[in-house]
């Protein structure tokens, strides 16, 4: 380091001392302090551009929904870190120390550019490839060479407002003219609006000629506006049309939109049309927003056929989305029972979990889904099966928790009811009683015998109950389910025949149709 202060000292004291002594303290002080790296000036890291700073998450998602992104004044010298916002239509780069534009390929999309107060000295780079670019800003840089500045702005046929201020270029002749006679689409240049006898001057130099090695031909700095000599050949387009390279992105895009919503819709016919079309089409493809296959979207949705269509066509019933959600918990919780059944047939897993650890059964009984809750306790083992023998618990059962089943206890027992004691049922009624209540099961003849024989005279309806949730119960056959199933549903059609009077008669009614599903589902 530098160390000015005791050679300043001895310096002001230096009158005294001899012309050779103070050239000897000058010489020896240069020697010994004035080290320099000369690599260190190169070794200074330059200071790159983070897009994903800028943006409420650095994740793919938020990268690929960003439109705008501002990263004005930030001493940003170096362009990086653009590959994931393909979807840039604005972005703003003022302010900085920027001296050449690159790594901004993969934003072709770009419709706004500002790269003012910067030190750009060409713009030679990734503007090839902005073709939709209708706002370009690159006013007070160090910009020179007119004629090359127009070969790499010549292409962008949807350029509507140039800024190009402040910049050395701007002194050569017909600068204006020139501009405007290359980008013919412009309408305010330098921040002032194109007249239309600079238009008609522009015009009169005659189209610009781009030759196949890139170079310019034709309207060179010294031509005055009106040009003589041969009239140039107009400008024919020999090379491929605007868009065709975009053509099949395009249609890609296109074609994964409408299969999204189709499941949304529950188009099936549209999403046949989509797979005979393109046979590599992938069905477990994820929307390119909410991240979910078209089988989640379409259970979400309702549409059944588009579940059926979807499973045959072998989509992946267990994929799930950002929540870990699969087909079979929307199907839960959203009360899509013949969704769920057909999932369940499909052998989806019962078993897995979300991302707040809960199973498809769990979401159906959070939401009171009570016909999925049980189809899925049927799938899992969680419930007795007519095909099974081992015994029915009704301490563990989800059906005692119905309350069609304690309702119909104490309607039933209001019939059985003994006058002497009321409150109670005779020890010689129970039977009757336990037979008369239409249930899916019964108890096991020795258990109700058992039942029987420990009580003395009478017993209440809470006793009663607590007794037979101890009993051993087996499923109540099939037939005589049916008929209680057809006979309640009977009597439920007759009273809506006659006409719902008032809140109570369609209570009953609701009550008579739901304890005849409750019995037989079909």
């Amino acid at each position: 380091a530098f160390r000015p202060l005791p050679i300043t000292e001895h310096l002001s004291t230096g009158r005294d001392m001899s012309r050779f002594a103070r050239s000897t303290l000058l010489h020896d002080a240069s020697v010994d302090t004035a080290t320099i790296n000369p690599d260190s000036a190169r070794n200074v890291e330059k200071v790159k551009s983070d897009p994903l700073s800028a943006l409420p998450s650095r994740d793919v998602t938020a990268a690929r929904n960003c439109v705008e992104l501002h990263l004005s004044g930030k001493g940003i010298e170096v362009l990086e870190g653009f590959e994931g916002l393909k979807n840039l239509s604005s972005l703003w780069l003022n302010d900085n120390k920027i001296a050449d534009i690159k790594h901004l390929d993969h934003c072709f999309g770009l419709q706004q550019l500002r790269l003012h107060n910067n030190r750009l000295t060409t713009l030679k780079g990734c503007l090839r490839k902005t073709k939709f670019l209708e706002v370009l800003s690159v006013a007070n840089n160090k910009i020179r060479d007119l004629g090359n500045t127009i070969m790499y702005l010549y292409h962008l046929a949807y350029l509507k407002n140039l800024d190009l201020s402040g910049n050395p270029l701007c002194e050569e002749l017909n600068y204006r003219i020139r501009v405007i006679n290359a980008l013919p689409s412009l309408e305010i240049l330098d921040n002032h609006e194109i007249t239309s006898d600079e238009y008609d001057q522009a015009k009169a130099l005659g189209p610009l000629i781009i030759k196949a090695g890139g170079k310019k031909k034709g309207n060179p700095p010294h031509l005055p506006f009106q040009r003589s000599g041969t009239k140039r050949e107009p400008f024919v387009n020999t090379d491929k049309p605007l868009f065709s390279d975009l053509k099949k992105e395009a249609k890609q895009l296109h074609t994964r939109d409408s299969w999204f919503q189709s499941a949304a819709d529950g188009n099936v016919d549209e999403m046949k049309k989509i797979l005979t079309a393109d046979k590599k089409f992938n069905v477990n493809s994820l929307h390119p927003r909410t991240c979910l296959p078209a089988l989640s979207i379409a259970t979400a949705s309702g549409a059944t056929n588009c579940v059926k269509f979807l499973l045959d066509s072998n989509a992946d019933t267990n994929l799930v989305g950002p929540g870990e959600n699969s087909a079979l918990h929307f199907a839960a919780r959203d009360n899509r029972l013949e969704i769920l059944r057909v999932l369940i047939a499909r052998k989806a897993n019962l078993t897995l979990r979300n991302k707040a650890k809960k199973t498809a059964y769990q979401l159906a009984k959070e939401a009171q889904h009570r016909d999925c809750k049980i189809a899925l306790a049927k799938a899992q083992g969680m419930m007795f099966d007519e095909d099974t023998s081992r015994m029915y618990n009704f301490t563990t059962s989800l059906m005692w928790q119905d309350e069609r089943i304690s309702r119909q206890m104490k309607d039933r027992f209001a019939d059985f009811e003994d006058e002497e004691s009321p409150g109670s049922i005779l020890k010689e009624d129970l039977k009757d009683y336990v037979d008369s209540l239409m249930l899916r099961v019964k108890p096991e003849p020795t258990a109700m015998e058992q039942l029987i024989d420990g009580v003395e005279k009478a017993v209440s309806l809470k006793e009663l109950t607590s007794k037979l949730k101890n009993l051993k119960w087996v499923p109540t056959a099939s037939k005589q389910r049916k008929s209680w199933a057809r006979e309640l549903y009977e009597d439920s059609e007759k009273i809506m025949k006659r006409g719902v009077q008032n809140e109570a008669t369609c209570k009953k009614a609701l009550y008579l149709a739901n304890h005849a599903a409750f019995l037989e589902t079909e």
